[in-house]
């Protein structure tokens, strides 16, 4: 029970007063409300375009203080902007007819960077804040300089930025009219960034010295030909010593689809004698072992061959030193040559020999209509 000392007290006009005070305090602090205007925000902004954040304030303080966040990183603090005051513009003015305030944020032109959640924060009577937030999903291409396409090891590679929405990465060949795509091999996206490979082993052998490999995304285009492609495998050859029988191995640095390798055993006795033999599609190589050499002027030679005119070849002969071994001295492998693909050079040779046939129909056409003529002017 209370004393009557303390219903006095409660009872005072003074205690009603204060009473009253914190109610009214409490009661236009609730009453306070912030919102943002998302009419004025277009769903999927373009980077580059002007973007207008209206955020109102309803019953707000004599000193109301406001920000703008991205992502809880303050942009504007109060009446300062805090970013590149170039691209970022703060309004701020009080409607006459209602009170309320509005606290603009002009982005004259938005990037990528400004992708995410703007929360628009007011600080209340009470200290506490109010709050509302909107997301921006800015649409934008990878910068020109994409896509970027080059040759690793067994594959051919194209990067490009993801882009929003996210860009889509086509292979084809440039001569195909049809333009039937290549189906890549993988892709990968990290960091913001997309890896499309294909493997050499998809493209084929080139028919044509200026076919090219195309990567597109977002308009965009870059391209590998098809004979830098193949001018970048090699063959090696080596010999060893192994459980006293002499070793040849013949090795390709890239696969080339459509290819044929051949090991040649060049003999004395016998002449050439050619051994094939395949392992996988990823790795093709020919392997003969060889014992009881009978002469060391034996010689090996691994041809690698692919389309109508174009091949590699790699030569290792046998020496008395390798006859001799035992086994535990296993060769150096001697010379290990590596041979670069012939792609320009055996067209080169097919279009002068094509030309040659052609003078030399053209000779043969002079003559004849020589003959002819004076056939004509001396009739029998």
């Amino acid at each position: 029970m209370f004393s009557l000392r303390e219903i006095a007290i409660y009872q005072s006009p003074k205690m009603l007063l204060l009473l009253a005070i914190v109610c009214w305090s409490m009661l236009s602090a609730e009453s306070q409300t912030v919102s943002i205007n998302r009419r004025m925000i277009p769903d999927r902004p373009m980077e580059g375009d002007y973007l207008v954040l209206k955020c109102t304030v309803s019953n707000p303080l004599a000193e109301q203080y406001v920000e703008w966040l991205e992502d809880e990183d303050p942009v504007t603090n109060g009446s300062d902007v805090l970013r590149d005051q170039s691209v970022y513009l703060l309004q701020s003015e009080r409607v006459p007819e209602n009170g309320n305030l509005i606290y603009q944020l002009n982005i004259t032109s938005v990037s990528r960077m400004d992708f995410g959640r703007w929360t628009c924060r007011a600080r209340a009577e009470n200290g506490r804040f109010i709050s509302e937030n909107v997301v921006v999903n800015v649409q934008y291409r990878p910068d020109p300089m994409y896509p970027v396409c080059e040759v690793v090891g067994e594959s051919l590679t194209c990067q490009t930025q993801e882009g929003n929405p996210r860009v889509v990465v086509d292979w084809f060949l440039n001569t195909d009219a049809n333009r039937t795509q290549f189906r890549r091999s993988r892709e990968m996206t990290e960091g913001g960034y997309i890896l499309s490979e294909l493997y050499v082993s998809k493209i084929g052998e080139p028919m044509f010295e200026d076919e090219t490999v195309v990567c597109e995304s977002a308009a965009s285009s870059c391209s590998i030909s098809k004979a830098l492609v193949y001018n970048r495998t090699s063959v090696l050859l080596t010999k060893e010593l192994q459980d006293g029988q002499i070793q040849i191995r013949c090795n390709t640095t890239i696969p080339l689809p459509g290819g044929r390798v051949d090991l040649e055993f060049d003999t004395q006795a016998d002449g050439l004698v050619k051994y094939r033999e395949w392992s996988d599609e990823l790795d093709k190589s020919a392997t003969y072992k060889l014992s009881n050499v009978s002469s060391p002027q034996d010689k090996f030679s691994c041809k690698l061959h692919w389309g109508p005119f174009n091949h590699l070849e790699s030569t290792i002969s046998l020496t008395e030193k390798d006859s001799n071994d035992g086994d535990n001295n296993p060769t150096d492998g001697g010379d290990r040559p590596t041979s670069t693909a012939s792609f320009s050079r055996t067209w080169i040779i097919a279009v002068l020999i094509a030309v040659g046939l052609i003078v030399m129909l053209v000779v043969i056409l002079i003559i004849v209509s020589i003959c002819l003529k004076r056939k004509d002017e001396n009739p029998v």
